[in-house]
């Protein structure tokens, strides 16, 4: 990114027009991991988001816009950094939920209609449950009887 930064000093022009190839520091840098993922999935007959980044880095090199490639470089890095932090934050969070679930079910038992106490994970699908109130729902359903908030 600094590289990027420096390079931009180079539309001042003058004394300054050098700096341009900075930005090819900038590219060097940022462009193989985006290189890497891109072969990985053009190898599978997929286009993906890094395929595409890759050949405007490309391109613009190319035709000599090198701070334009460093640009597209580091913005695209920026951006897999906070889908990368975005998809961890998620996923942890959905962790959390996991963990809120009880770690037994109340059955009715569907011939006697006695409550018998199982692990919730060994609720089949269909099973009528008892949820008394204020305790927590052991696994999804519909409400048959009474009132939910």
């Amino acid at each position: 990114g600094i590289f990027w930064a420096i390079s931009m000093l180079s539309f001042i022009g003058g004394n300054w027009a050098y700096l341009k190839y900075v930005a090819l520091l900038s590219v060097a840098f940022g462009l193989p991991a985006i290189a890497q993922k891109a072969y990985r999935t053009l190898r599978q007959c997929r286009f993906d988001a890094n395929a595409m980044m890759l050949f405007a880095a490309l391109g613009a090199v190319a035709l000599q816009e090198y701070t334009e490639a460093a640009a597209v470089t580091f913005l695209f890095a920026i951006s897999e950094s906070l889908e990368t932090r975005a998809t961890a934050r998620a996923r942890n969070a959905l962790a959390a939920i996991v963990c809120l679930r009880p770690e037994r079910a109340s059955v009715i038992n569907p011939i006697t209609k006695d409550i018998v106490v199982l692990p919730s994970n060994a609720v089949a699908v269909g099973t009528l449950v008892s949820v008394s109130t204020g305790s927590m729902i052991p696994c999804d359903g519909i409400v048959f009887e009474g009132k939910s908030t």
